[in-house]
């Protein structure tokens, strides 16, 4: 019987872990909505669990969530929505199907924009070499005016 549903809402439960069996119970679950709940993190295991399912939305939103969501989660080819909304999650990046190689070439894009930054900051705190070089003569003929006596 279980293995014939298609929707569950689990949403507002307080809820704190996901048992790693769910997906194994639930074959053709298309709709899984664990939102509103207390997770505060999701097994490997659980994506892993998933992939080869029909699962198309999974909503974790407002929940616990602040670790990254596991990779194997990436491996759900069905899904279509994953609603993460309203959490501190400090890692999403890996969710993404981005190749390694566009990753570490947006990384350097980020490093070269701050180094820019951080040029431009110093740039503006060293003295201009234009009022550098006009004050220098300034200087220059004052010290090199020799004294004059005057007759006596």
């Amino acid at each position: 019987m279980l293995s014939e549903l298609r929707v569950l809402r689990l949403s507002d439960n307080w809820i704190e872990q996901v048992p790693n069996q769910l997906p194994a119970m639930l074959k053709n679950l298309e709709v899984l909505d664990l939102g509103q709940n207390e997770i505060a993190s999701i097994s490997g295991f659980f994506g892993v669990a998933l992939a080869g399912r029909k699962l198309r939305q999974l909503m974790l939103d407002d929940n616990n969530l602040e670790q990254s969501l596991p990779v194997s989660i990436a491996m759900v080819d069905s899904l279509h929505v994953l609603d993460i909304s309203r959490h501190r999650l400090i890692h999403i990046l890996l969710l993404i199907r981005i190749p390694i190689t566009v990753v570490i070439l947006l990384l350097l894009i980020l490093i070269l924009i701050r180094i820019l930054i951080l040029i431009q900051e110093l740039s503006e705190r060293l003295p201009r070499a234009d009022r550098l070089h006009a004050a220098l003569p300034a200087r220059a003929a004052h010290v090199q005016q020799p004294l004059r006596r005057e007759p006596a």
